[in-house]
């Protein structure tokens, strides 16, 4: 009488008590059996670092219990006594995967292995292999803060209209806190106003910064400027000039007199990741019927258009989306949002994003090993899971026939985000 119980990680076979031989298989029926030690073959090592690396091999149990091991060494000392765990392989008649992790390896330096098992027949070694692990992973110094002041750049004047306009400017802190301001007025010897200070932080790259001036006169030029400070002194960005738009009697088209562009505003990014991003902006198109789109590129210059969109010819904001895709990874981008209706083009203050940092997409590797305290209604399943450096789930599949058409699973185990296999077991449970 006898149960088979199939597991896509495992095959077990389970036979009463009173059938099985001395040592616990059954081998032949009769007759002389024949001496065969287990079956080896060394296989390449893999998941080479500077310190680790995993050593793999195929052995054949012979149908006589098994245990499988690895000897090694580096390749000036040879085999000096190291050597893995053993690992019970079972007694099956069909060569088992065996996986060994070695760590605490000197790097760039060549090391030799076999792989050994040994079950009541004798013991039986293969060819020995070499591999060299990698050399010292070098860590850049940390960056040295410039004791420079901070980079300003004053931009482009957007959002012009009869008495107000909006002007901006890029500013890089170069690590220390920062803040930034404008200086204004119609005469660009004597720019007599400032606005409020804005902070833009400590960091390492560009950020943008803006300002709304109101109040000012129809068809007048304006001069303005940019300025930074930290610790290190104070910037001066170079002075630009606008002219405020001069209001029409018989313009068409609006209630207020006045031929008016469309204003907008430039949103943050959303949706980032390492190879994609999500524009928006907002546009008003001042009841003039308007088209909107998004300028962006690897620099402040810009250089690529978006496709053009229809905002209507309302009096509120209008939310614009658009959707980039095959960016680089770890790359910063620059973008802004642009508008136009018949009265003239406007454009936005430009914004940035930075795409997400590529990560290894490697699916994780799963390795089945032969089930053990296998009794009659009762069997431990056990395999081993490599996450690949991701978090990671492992689980066993388990079932009466061969190809799983029926399976049962146990509980998923979480595994840690290594890079190395670990070993992971499940009991099912009752078996009938």
């Amino acid at each position: 009488m006898e149960k088979t119980v199939v597991g896509r990680l495992f095959i077990l076979v389970i036979f009463m008590a009173s059938l099985l031989a001395p040592l616990g298989v059954v081998r032949a029926f009769g007759g002389n059996v024949p001496v065969i030690p287990p079956s080896v073959f060394t296989q390449s090592a893999s998941e080479i670092t500077s310190v680790s690396a995993i050593l793999r091999a195929d052995v054949n149990p012979e149908e006589l219990n098994t245990v499988a091991w690895f000897e090694w060494g580096s390749s000036n000392e040879g085999f000096t006594g190291r050597v893995t765990h053993g690992q019970f392989i079972g007694n099956g008649a069909s060569f088992i995967s065996v996986l060994a992790p070695i760590n605490d390896l000197a790097p760039n330096t060549v090391y030799i292995f076999r792989a050994a098992a040994e079950n009541s027949d004798g013991i039986s070694y293969d060819s020995t292999l070499s591999f060299k692990t990698l050399g010292n992973i070098v860590v850049p110094p940390p960056p040295v803060l410039s004791r420079d002041p901070p980079r300003v750049t004053t931009r482009n004047a957007v959002n012009i209209n009869v008495n107000s306009a909006a002007i901006g400017a890029d500013v890089d802190p170069r690590g220390f806190s920062t803040e930034v301001w404008f200086e204004w007025g119609q005469n660009a010897d004597s720019l007599n106003n400032q606005t409020s200070r804005q902070s833009v932080g400590s960091g390492n790259s560009n950020l943008s910064s803006l300002a709304t001036l109101s109040g000012l006169s129809e068809n007048t030029v304006y001069y303005f400027r940019a300025l930074s400070k930290n610790v290190n002194g104070t910037s001066f960005g170079s002075t630009l000039s606008f002219k405020t738009l001069q209001s029409s009697d018989d313009a068409i088209g609006d209630n207020n007199g006045y031929c008016q562009v469309p204003i907008m505003f430039t949103r943050t990014a959303s949706f980032v990741s390492k190879n994609s991003a999500t524009l928006r902006g907002a546009v008003n198109p001042r009841g003039r019927f308007a088209t909107a789109w998004f300028e962006w590129g690897r620099t402040p210059a810009l250089g690529q258009e978006t496709g053009f969109q229809s905002v209507g010819n309302g009096n509120t904001d209008v939310e614009i989306v658009r959707f980039l895709f095959q960016l680089d990874s770890n790359t910063t981008y620059y973008f802004r949002i642009a508008a136009e209706n018949n009265c003239g083009r406007n454009r936005g203050n430009i914004s940035n994003f930075s795409t997400e940092t590529a990560v290894n997409n490697v699916l994780p590797q799963v390795v089945t090993l032969t089930a053990t305290n296998v009794a009659q209604t009762s069997a431990v399943m056990r395999g081993q899971a490599n996450p690949n450096s991701t978090s990671a789930r492992a689980w066993f599949e388990w079932g009466t026939v061969s190809n799983l058409s029926s399976f049962q699973t146990t509980s998923p185990l979480n595994i840690s985000q290594g890079n190395v296999f670990i070993d992971i077991s499940a009991n099912p449970g009752l078996l009938l």
